[in-house]
Formats: structure tokens, sequence, C-alpha cells
């Protein structure tokens, strides 16, 4: 086997490999457990769960949600499926958001987050319909 002939091998099987990992049926499941996730985080802060289970779903849920709906946003041809992306992109928008409210002296954390999470759930919410495989 020549190398020629290896290194082509080995690009079909990566490109398998993204296509199982990247295709429409892996954002569709990405899509749902992010909309899980921020419905898990607003129920858990709603019904006053002890901070030990709260917090880590919060900041789980506020580390991915808003990133993974910006990613949704942007054109099929652009889309990542990078997590590094989706964190970054989430820390962004809460790091910025904070520094608004401090500036402003409008200091509504809560508000913020249901804010934060209402809008990527709908941007979810809307990939998910737009995929042809809405919620039930």
């Amino acid at each position: 086997m020549s190398v020629a002939s290896s290194t082509r091998g080995a690009g079909v099987r990566d490109a398998r490999a993204s296509e199982a990992l990247g295709g429409p049926g892996w954002a569709v499941v990405v899509d749902a457990l992010l909309i899980g996730l921020i419905m898990l985080a607003a129920v858990l802060r709603v019904a006053d769960a002890p901070a030990a289970v709260r917090v880590p779903i919060v900041f789980l849920a506020a580390s991915l949600a808003p990133g993974g709906a910006v990613l949704r946003l942007l054109p099929d041809g652009s889309r990542t499926s990078s997590l590094a992306v989706a964190v970054s992109l989430s820390l962004s928008i809460e790091i910025a958001g904070s520094l608004v409210m401090v500036w402003t002296g409008w200091w509504h954390p809560l508000l913020f987050a249901v804010v934060i999470g209402g809008l990527s759930a709908a941007v979810l919410m809307v990939d998910l319909s737009r995929r042809g495989r809405p919620l039930r």
C-alpha cells in the first residue's frame, strides 16, 4: 500500500467521522440537549433547589447555551460545532451583560439570566423546527 492511498483512506475515514459527529442529526440532538439544560436550570432556580445542585447546572447552562444559540444563527456554510467556540461565545455574552449591568448601575442578574436563557431557547427551538424535526 502506497503512502498516497493510505493518506486518501485516512481522509475518507476522517470525513465519515466528521459527518457522523457534525451532521444534521447531531445538531438536532445538541439543540434538544441545550434546550433541556436551559429548562432544567430554570426549574432548579424556581424550585429553589439546594445550591450544590443548582449552581453547577446553571453554570453549565450559562456556559453552553448562549454560545450554542449564536452558532445556530450563523449561515450553514460557516457553522462550527466546536465546544470551545460555544463556551467562548457564551462566556463573552455573560461578561458583556455583567459589565453593562455594572456600568449602568442596573444590577439584575436574574432578569439577565432569564432573558439570555429565553432568547437562547427560542433560537434553538427555531433551529430545531427549521431542520424539520420540531419538539413533540
